[in-house]
């Protein structure tokens, strides 16, 4: 019997309280109404979805999250006076609760072993630097104000900050012989720097390529990249006065990787605007690295949207230099500026497409994007793509230079802008990720050509480092491609080949190249892009296993029924019951 109709949503308010028949019709009023007097008034109701209510049990949930996480950290005993200092004066000054708390939730936990000490003697896991209420703070909006408002020193300094401004002279003058460590494993192809000139530069206290901003950048990055040569450097300085052993000789590298990040900060946003000279650009990108290697996705964006428009801006203010090895500077840095806002963006468009892989084949799995990254490609956007064809150095054939880290950043930045532009277009579609795949193998073949050995400029553990990187970079950039075509059953080469076994073999290819990038230094160190690769690769094999395994379910959920059927349709049709096979064929869908 079907159920009557209820007439809860017609009644007016009066009737719906005394919970009674309405006989009003919204014009004229009910019965009720008109015998006691009342108006007749109606509640329109209105309707929540499920999806609205799941955003607003989240949002509620997210709010419960940031303000538990400020309960715990000024509750703590082990949040130091620094980090407490630095909490409070940032809610008070306007920032949100929500900033605060992902700042506090990204940042190393002083809870894991470092709080061993007593507090007069443990370094404070102070924020980092390039945590999003801060680093973002004095990057898009800097430029407009005089001092950047995170600049603001803290009520009390920390032991990092405190050694630091006592020893700052003794560690630049280290710098040389920290410079092969870096220079090997990330300058060449996302921040050149030419050792020569920096060198030279060096010495002389002045010139183009050298600042004190690149200065600090590079020793930060060192805590990451030449853990054991700072440590010892730190352990050789000289003896702050009374025999050593107390106050600052607790400082750990990478609390003094904070402090050095700091001072460069503080030298390139001073609210001059946009950094004109080379090394001051270069200590943009130093610092987007430096980002990566601490695993802030969100902050290396900020950097590098820095540095790609600085070099953009002296590209387009030194297009008519006469002296050939400016430009060739220029456009060296230029590419790889390029190249890396390039790959940023497509990490985060990544992260975007195998979400929607997984939602496509029905797969339940956590977010790919973590929650230091952020979906706001807004530096990487910006047009840096403008020509350099007219230029002297990219007008000669790149053939005749095998090994020259400019080639290798040249050919870094063509790949990168074919793959950003197919991604990046209005209209992706599968012939223009067929064209860009097929230039890309053209393209992949003739970069050994330009990379067939090492040579002096190239010594082997750079030019070892150089071809896992770019070769890392062409298979996640042909992941890129034809991830979103995987569901697609187009062939897309002569013999038959699908979008998905290419992106299985590229996934296959980055994680093979991972394992050679981790056993060519013995530290293990996955720094610059390395991580978000094998992140991306691991993702995208994880997706397309769980879709093998649904799939293979399905499958055998319809021969189970298949077989089902064929017994039942033996065992009625041998007993002359053939109405009664079709009546149990239609009760179990067959």
């Amino acid at each position: 019997m079907p159920r009557r109709q209820s007439l809860a949503h017609q009644a007016c308010e009066l009737c719906r309280q005394r919970k009674r028949k309405c006989n009003g019709d919204g014009l004229n009023p009910c019965k009720a109404c008109h015998e006691s007097g009342a108006h007749c008034v109606y509640f329109a109701a209105t309707r929540v979805s499920k999806a609205d209510l799941r955003e607003e049990l989240a949002r509620l949930q997210s709010i419960n999250s940031d303000n538990s996480t400020l309960l715990d950290a000024i509750s703590s005993r082990d949040t130091s006076p620094a980090q407490l200092s630095n909490i409070l004066q940032r809610l008070s000054d306007g920032q949100s609760r929500a900033e605060v708390a992902d700042m506090l939730t990204q940042q190393p936990d002083s809870r894991d072993g470092t709080s061993k000490g007593s507090p007069a003697t443990s370094a404070p896991t102070t924020a980092s630097p390039m945590s999003p209420g801060s680093r973002l703070s004095i990057t898009q909006e800097s430029f407009k104000s005089s001092v950047p408002s995170v600049m603001t020193p803290p009520t009390v300094k920390s032991p990092s900050e405190t050694h630091l401004q006592a020893n700052i002279g003794y560690y630049r003058q280290q710098l040389p012989q920290l410079l092969d460590a870096i220079l090997a494993r990330d300058c060449l192809s996302f921040c050149p720097i030419s050792k020569p000139d920096f060198a030279r530069d060096f010495e002389s206290g002045s010139g183009e390529h050298f600042s004190t901003a690149l200065a600090d950048a590079l020793l930060a990055l060192a805590t990451l990249l030449a853990r054991e040569q700072m440590v010892a450097i730190i352990a050789s300085r000289p003896s702050s006065g009374g025999g050593g052993g107390g106050g600052d000789d607790d400082v750990r590298e990478q609390d003094l990787g904070y402090s050095f990040a700091q001072e460069a900060i503080a030298a390139l946003y001073n609210g001059a605007g946009l950094p004109h000279r080379i090394a001051d650009i270069q200590a943009l990108g130093i610092l987007a690295l430096y980002c990566l290697g601490c695993a802030k996705m969100k902050d290396g964006l900020g950097f590098a949207g820095d540095f790609g428009a600085a070099i953009a801006e002296q590209w387009g203010a030194n297009q008519f230099e006469s002296v050939l090895t400016h430009r060739q500077t220029h456009a060296n840095i230029y590419c790889a500026a390029v190249s890396f806002n390039r790959l940023l963006f497509l990490i985060q468009d990544y992260n975007k497409t195998i979400d929607e892989l997984a939602v496509k084949v029905g797969v339940t799995r956590p977010p790919f994007q973590s929650s230091s990254s952020s979906t706001d490609s807004s530096g990487s956007k910006t047009n840096l793509s403008g020509t350099i064809i007219d230029d002297a150095f990219f007008t000669r054939d790149l053939s005749l230079l095998p090994n020259n880290p400019k080639v290798i950043a040249a050919k870094l930045f063509e790949f990168t802008e074919w793959v950003y532009k197919a991604r990046f277009s209005p209209e992706k579609t599968l012939d223009q990720a067929v064209k860009v795949y097929q230039d890309s193998l053209q393209w992949y073949e003739s970069f050994f050509a330009y990379t067939s050995s090492c040579t002096a400029e190239t010594p082997l553990i750079l030019f070892g480092h150089s071809q896992l990187v770019i070769s890392t970079c062409y298979q996640f950039g042909i992941m890129c491609l034809l991830t979103p075509f995987v569901l697609e059953a187009a062939e897309i080469a002569l013999d038959g080949t699908l979008p998905m076994a290419i992106c299985k073999q590229a996934a296959g290819s980055v994680g093979d190249l991972i394992q050679h990038y981790s056993r060519l230094y013995n530290d293990g160190q996955l720094l610059d892009f390395m991580p978000f690769f094998k992140t991306a690769a691991l993702a995208f094999l994880q997706v397309c296993n769980a879709k093998m395994s649904i799939s293979w379910m399905h499958l055998l959920d319809k021969c189970l029924k298949l077989i089902w059927h064929d017994l039942i349709v033996m065992r009625f049709f041998v007993n002359g019951c053939g109405d009664s096979c079709r009546l149990v064929m239609n009760a179990i869908g067959t």
